[in-house]
């Protein structure tokens, strides 16, 4: 958690970008080895007094945010004035099933979980560039990371089976 003093949503978005730049350049060297472990950064963001003058309600607010942020797919910054908390209570626990359901993909083709993140990640993105809604936004995450759901009933052999 960082507490940014005199610095508003807007401020704290370009402190927040500048980190995850720096967190993908940099990323994770175990013991100063020369392999770079890729960092994913999810940040939420909660403003006083505009998004609460409550402390524990702000905290909830950017907690949230950046759980959203999380749910988003990572590497990215949500901001609480972007964030309905009775929403997210209400997806939090269709979250965790679907989560659920894209690992039972992977454990049957482990390129699939990367591959749904990544295109959650991105529909995400595009929903909330053309400003859908935030219930639509989380319904077009939901098709995102379940579109190859299928998969589960495909044999193994024909699934693993080379081109073409």
């Amino acid at each position: 958690m960082a507490v940014l003093p005199e610095t508003d949503a807007q401020g704290a978005r370009v402190a927040a970008e500048r980190l995850l730049r720096t967190a993908k350049e940099i990323g994770f060297r175990p013991d100063n080895a020369g392999v770079k472990i890729p960092v994913a950064v999810s940040i939420g963001i909660a403003e006083f007094p505009t998004d609460s003058s409550q402390r524990e309600q702000l905290l909830e607010l950017a907690d949230t945010a950046m759980y959203l942020a999380k749910a988003a797919g990572g590497a990215c910054v949500r901001a609480a004035s972007r964030v309905d908390a009775d929403v997210w209570d209400a997806k939090n626990a269709t979250v965790s099933m679907l989560d659920g359901l894209v690992t039972a993909v992977d454990n049957k083709d482990h390129y699939t979980r990367v591959h749904s993140d990544d295109v959650a990640r991105y529909a995400v993105q595009i929903a909330d560039a053309t400003h859908l809604s935030r219930d639509m936004c989380a319904d077009v995450r939901i098709a995102a990371l379940v579109h190859d759901v299928g998969k589960i009933g495909i044999p193994e052999p024909i699934l693993g089976k080379p081109p073409p």
